[in-house]
């Protein structure tokens, strides 16, 4: 197996390759330092965004209340 893409590496995270691929990538992975560091790249990068989650419905009001005061004063 050559260098592994990121589609495979995020579809390898996510649990949706087959048994089969799975091993033939973790076996690549086990060889191949660079697709190792992408690899855990991609799952830091996942934990971040699931760190974040909470913080969404927050923002999300506020970016709607800056969105509806700014309507209020175009409207003026």
């Amino acid at each position: 197996m050559g260098r592994v893409d990121d589609r495979t590496l995020e579809a390898l995270r996510d649990g949706k390759l087959a048994a089969t691929q799975v091993r033939e990538v973790r076996e690549h992975l086990g060889r191949c330092a660079e697709c190792r560091r992408r690899a855990l790249a991609l799952a830091s990068e996942a934990k971040r965004m699931l760190d974040l989650e909470p913080r969404y419905p927050v923002m999300a009001r506020q970016i709607e209340r800056w969105i509806v005061e700014r309507s209020g004063e175009a409207r003026q």
